[in-house]
This record gives C-alpha cells, sequence and structure tokens, in this order.
C-alpha cells in the first residue's frame, strides 16, 4: 500500500490508522520467463509464466527501476504491452478483462517511453497479437476501462485505436502525444 499524501510504501498496520481513500494498493505481479521445477517451494506460490519476458534477459533490453531500495529489472513498456494484448482475448472474467484494458491503456499513455515508438515497436513485433487484442476491448470493456482510468470513453477509445490497425511504413493514426 502507498499512502497518497506522502507517496510512501506503507505496511498493512500502518494503514490501519489511514483512511482507505487515502491509501493507493499496488499489486505487482510475479512472473517469469519460464516455470521452474521448484518454483513453489521457492516463492511460495505458483508464478505466472510469460515467454515474452525470456527476451528481456536474452535481449539484455530491460529497464532497471529503483523501487523502494530494491532494483527490479522490468520489460520496455512494448513488451509490457504484448503480455496485455496476448492475455485479454483469452480472459473470462470481466474484471480480469477490464483491467488488462486499464494497462493496455496505461502502457500506451503513462509510459516514459513515446507513445508513437511503442505503437511501432509492437507494431513491428506483435502484430496479429495487437489486432486480436483490440478486438478483444468489447464497447462495454472500453466503458469500464474508461471509468476506472478517470477518462471519458472516445480518449480511452482515441488511445488505443491504433492498436486494431494494420500497419506499414505510415505513423500510427490517433491522438497526438
Amino acid at each position: 500500500m502507498i499512502w497518497r499524501d506522502t507517496r510512501e510504501i506503507i505496511t498493512e498496520a500502518v494503514a490501519r490508522d489511514i483512511p482507505i481513500h487515502e491509501l493507493f494498493y499496488l499489486y505487482v505481479d510475479m512472473m517469469v520467463d519460464n516455470i521452474r521445477p521448484m518454483q513453489k517451494e521457492i516463492f511460495g506460490f505458483n508464478v505466472l509464466d510469460e515467454p515474452i519476458l525470456g527476451r528481456v534477459f536474452e535481449e539484455q533490453t530491460g529497464v532497471m527501476v529503483n523501487l523502494d531500495g530494491l532494483k527490479i529489472l522490468i520489460p520496455p513498456p512494448f513488451m509490457l504491452l504484448a503480455t496485455k494484448l496476448i492475455s485479454i482475448p483469452m480472459r473470462t472474467k470481466d474484471d480480469k478483462q477490464v483491467k488488462d484494458a486499464c494497462d493496455i491503456y496505461s502502457i500506451l499513455w503513462h509510459s516514459p517511453e513515446n507513445y508513437r515508438k511503442i505503437l511501432t515497436d509492437i507494431h513491428s513485433q506483435y502484430p496479429e497479437d495487437c489486432k486480436k487484442g483490440f478486438n478483444a476491448i468489447t464497447d462495454e470493456i472500453s466503458k469500464r476501462a474508461a471509468f476506472h482510468l478517470g477518462v471519458d470513453v472516445e480518449r480511452y477509445r482515441d488511445v488505443i485505436k491504433p492498436l486494431g490497425e494494420m500497419r506499414s511504413s505510415k505513423k500510427p493514426s490517433g491522438i497526438m502525444r
């Protein structure tokens, strides 16, 4: 949990004395590039496997970030986006689809990397997954994601729209950033 006012990471014990509207919950999915034989014993739970993540290590494309003194290697935005575009068509629960739809928008719009570069990279390396992922985001999922993100649905659709367009050498359409 993070205290909104101070941006401090706090424990559950500290959070009990803080009104819920002043807290921000951050959930981190532990993922690996492939399942190891003793992963359950090591982590204490089943870790999600995502083969795309292997590229981060093989191609040394990861970005090192500092999370409260802990250095973490994260994939570049287009690889994170690819994992979401691959997973959203397979989701069976609406809440997971909405979460993926929110993540897709957030990766595109709020990443430190340029919006156009992310679109160029994702289209060049995962063109079919772009189309399938975009098509999985129904009008209803768009409305719910936009609500959770605090943006209007037209804004939401404008940001994700280029994912559904087949790319040539032209620049992505959609809103400018």
